[in-house]
């Protein structure tokens, strides 16, 4: 077992028994799978129709983001004032962008998730080429009254495109 996948995996339990939770369960089994796959395609859509408000509301107010590439981590209400740019450069047609997301792990409760696998991020400035990140990326999420909201999101680094085929 690679190091991050003991730490996220540690960092789980330490939610888990913060939270009281009684059990962690594979999202696959439980009524949550289709709220988080409807999450996704709500950030996906975000990203390509560069909505930037739809997107910050997927992010909790106190959410962290790890950059395992710039060894740092900061509030992700800072990282969206950095992406706050490309957002609107999407909306008003100077760039295109997409974000895909594929799995290899996810599980949680009702309230909380885990899911660890791999966002390809493709962005093209208008007139310009394409270029595309596969990027390990692990996020835990909590559930609240208006949805789930990204408590923790770990780019943990760059991967490779046949890492990402790997996971279809």
């Amino acid at each position: 077992m690679r190091a991050r996948e003991i730490m996220g995996a540690g960092l789980v339990v330490v939610l888990a028994w913060v939270c009281g939770a009684v059990g962690v369960v594979a999202v696959a089994d439980g009524p949550q799978r289709g709220e988080l796959d409807a999450f996704w395609v709500t950030i996906s859509n975000a990203v390509a129709s560069g909505d930037f408000e739809t997107y910050r509301k997927t992010c909790h107010p106190d959410g962290v983001l790890i950059s395992g590439k710039r060894q740092r981590t900061e509030p992700l209400a800072q990282a969206l004032k950095r992406w706050e740019k490309e957002f609107a450069d999407t909306r008003e047609g100077r760039m295109t962008a997409s974000a895909s997301f594929r799995w290899s792990t996810r599980y949680g409760d009702a309230t909380t998730a885990y899911e660890a696998g791999i966002l390809r991020y493709a962005f093209q400035p208008a007139g310009g080429a394409e270029t595309v990140e596969y990027v390990d990326l692990e996020v835990v999420l909590v559930k609240q009254g208006d949805g789930w909201k990204v408590t923790c999101e770990n780019q943990a680094g760059i991967t490779t495109e046949a890492a990402w085929r790997a996971l279809q």
